[in-house]
This record gives C-alpha cells, sequence and structure tokens, in this order.
C-alpha cells in the first residue's frame, strides 16, 4: 500500500500532462522519467496546476498552502525547468512545463552532474522514438506546436517564391528584440545515449519572451 500512495503523485502528473496538446502518454519509462525529474511533493504540485498560466495567490488557494511557501517551490522548480514562469502587468504567472516543447528539452539544455543524464537520454529516446505512442500522440491535432522555415539560401531562384517576413528565419531573427543561445537538447541527448554529433553544441536559439526565461533561468545565454 505504501508504494501505491508513492507512486499517486506521479499517476496524477502524468494524467494532467496527457492534457496538454502534445500529451504524456502513460509508459513504464515516462513514469521513471517523471521520477526522476519530479519529487513526490514537486509531482503532486504539478498536477493540480491549471491549464493556463496562474499567479501565485491562485495556485496557493487551489493548492491550499503558504504563499511564501508555495513561491519558494514554484521557483525550485522553474529553475529544474519544470514549471515556467513570466511577469505580465506586475504580477508573475506559472505554469506546468509541457513535456514537448518544454522540461524533456530543458533536461538537456543544462549540465547536469547530479542528474543520471544516460539513463535519462536512453528513456528519453525509448518513450519518443522506439514506442510510437508518444508520436502519435504528438502529431493528433490539426494544429501543430511548430512549423518549418526555409533555409532562404537553399531556394535558387528559379524556385523561389516571394517569402513573406513572417515566414522568413532572418526577417523573424532579425525582428526579434532579444535573443539566447543554449546547448542543443538533441545533440546533448544524443552524446548521452552513445550517438554523439560532430556538430556544435551550442546552437539552440531562442527568442523574446522565451529567451528572457532561457536566460533567466539559467538555461542559456
Amino acid at each position: 500500500m505504501g508504494h501505491l500512495a508513492l507512486e499517486k503523485p506521479y499517476v496524477a502528473l502524468q494524467e494532467r500532462l496527457d492534457k496538454n496538446p502534445i500529451g504524456a502518454p502513460a509508459t513504464d519509462e515516462l513514469y521513471e522519467i517523471l521520477r526522476i525529474r519530479f519529487s513526490a511533493e514537486e509531482a503532486a504540485i504539478g498536477a493540480r496546476m491549471p491549464m493556463t498560466p496562474a499567479p501565485l495567490d491562485v495556485l496557493a488557494r487551489r493548492m491550499d498552502e503558504d504563499p511564501e511557501r508555495l513561491e519558494a517551490k514554484l521557483d525550485r522548480m522553474a529553475r529544474k525547468g519544470l514549471v515556467l514562469d513570466f511577469e505580465t502587468n506586475g504580477r508573475r504567472f506559472y505554469m506546468l512545463a509541457p513535456t514537448v516543447i518544454g522540461f524533456f528539452e530543458f533536461t538537456f539544455m543544462r549540465l547536469h552532474e547530479e542528474l543520471p543524464n544516460k539513463r535519462l537520454a536512453d528513456l528519453l529516446c525509448s518513450y519518443m522514438f522506439e514506442d510510437d505512442k508518444f508520436a502519435k500522440n504528438a502529431f493528433r491535432g490539426e494544429t501543430q506546436v511548430g512549423r518549418t522555415l526555409v533555409h532562404e539560401k537553399t531556394l535558387s531562384d528559379d524556385l523561389r517564391a516571394e517569402i513573406m517576413p513572417y515566414e522568413a528565419a532572418t526577417e523573424i531573427i532579425k525582428n526579434a528584440k532579444l535573443h539566447a543561445i543554449g546547448l542543443c537538447y538533441c545533440r546533448h541527448k544524443a552524446m548521452h545515449h552513445g550517438n554523439p554529433c560532430k556538430k556544435p553544441m551550442e546552437v539552440c536559439t531562442s527568442l523574446n519572451g522565451s529567451a528572457d526565461w532561457i536566460i533567466r533561468r539559467g538555461f542559456g545565454r
């Protein structure tokens, strides 16, 4: 019975993560990932976070927690990449980081000596690529989480149609007010999985609000 009680926060967390646009189908690999990245207390907090960003006072009432103590816990989770936080009109809002794009990536956007990196890399590769549950879940909807931007120099003049500024990667980067660079999650994970990439590691680019969070929480510069 004690074992079941220990697992309960992680089951609740998986169920909450699975409500996101890119869900989190339950597998043994996912539960092990969650146990490595979240303490039982953090899993319980994450499971009770609403689908939309919420300020501290709302979360404290929802979880029946002292606001100051909850703020410290949320700050610790944000430093681990488990919670996203941002300020709007003088109020700080918090939301649970999804699997993708979220704490899966943040796990390998920083050098973690305290984490079992090899095991995490193996688990993530198995969960995302060897079992098709996650892939089918990620692409189940009509609206996708990302879009492809053309590398403009690869297009010859006879194939080039007019690329509007919002479709041009160069324009998006040029017009961004803040830029951040960090470790490539994919290449860092591949290194620990035993399949190192020979390309540079520090290439992951974030822009604007995402860049602010990446820099503030120590996942890039």
